[in-house]
């Protein structure tokens, strides 16, 4: 597809951070693969997407802002994971 705009794409994730941590560690301890998952690698599969649904260059979609947020735990929970 060809860039039909030059202005540039801001883009702003949040990941759940208990979930992304469960996804990971499947990743790191289930899956065939047994890597953890890569935030660069996912990033830059989301600028791709975004790019391409809006038309613009992959160099024009940026993200500007990424926060993970996690609830916090409690202290039982917290032993349990250490």
């Amino acid at each position: 597809m060809q860039s039909t705009s030059h202005k540039l794409l801001r883009i702003g994730v949040f990941y759940d951070g208990e979930y992304f941590r469960r996804v990971s560690n499947y990743y790191a301890g289930t899956h065939p693969r047994k890597a953890r998952i890569s935030i660069e690698g996912l990033h830059n599969f989301i600028r791709a997407r975004a790019a391409a649904a809006e038309g613009t260059g992959l160099k024009l979609a940026q993200i500007l802002d990424a926060h993970y947020f996690r609830g916090r735990l409690k202290a039982r929970e917290a032993e349990e994971r250490d």
